[in-house]
């Protein structure tokens, strides 16, 4: 028994002093790491965000310097795809009051 105990002794300073070493070093590899990630996704927002802005100018210029033609154009497109889509939610309206006039009439009992 006291054979182990001295052999405990002797190997533990061995194995838990590189033990320690290791969890601090992977212990800052995880704080660097998380801070570069909290960098780049603030970039990544930055990013997005001047993106969205130049978007909003290039969009504003081009509306700004569109002759009449090409406005009247994308208007009649516009309109078109608006009654497209008056056209599906009427056909939509339609069908759900059938199926809700079918579901409220009473089932009729053939048997009897």
């Amino acid at each position: 028994m006291n054979s182990i105990a001295t052999l405990l002794s002797i190997l533990a300073p061995v194995i838990v002093i590189p033990m320690a070493v290791l969890t601090f070093y992977l212990r800052s590899m995880r704080d660097i790491h998380t801070l570069h990630y909290k960098a780049c996704m603030r970039r990544m927002e930055s990013l997005e965000a001047s993106t969205l802005e130049l978007r909003r100018q290039v969009a504003a210029w081009q509306r700004d310097f569109t002759s009449k033609e090409e406005w009247l154009r994308e208007c009649m497109h516009a309109r078109k795809r608006i009654e497209h889509w008056s056209e599906i939610t009427s056909r939509l309206e339609a069908n759900m009051a059938s199926v809700l006039h079918k579901s409220a009439t009473p089932i009729e009992d053939n048997d009897a």
